[in-house]
């Protein structure tokens, strides 16, 4: 068994190589839009002061984020 280590890097490579090789993720999150756009649609929200919180867990770069921010923020 060796003790030498192999390159010292994260586990994602950076530099927008993710967003680079992201078109299928992106595919397969497409076919969910419609369904996130029925259930904001029909949330109820309290009109109150409180904040509304959207929380996108495993999101990379943003890439494939954008379009779902888009729908959330009504832009």
């Amino acid at each position: 068994m060796s003790n030498e280590h192999g390159p010292a890097h994260g586990v994602m490579e950076g530099k927008g190589a993710y967003n680079r090789h992201a078109a299928l993720p992106a595919g397969g999150a497409a076919l969910a839009l419609p369904l996130l756009e029925r259930a904001i649609r029909d949330v109820e929200i309290d009109s109150g002061s409180q904040p509304i919180v959207i929380a996108d867990y495993g999101s990379s770069q943003g890439k494939n984020s954008q379009a779902r921010c888009r729908l959330r923020s009504g832009a």
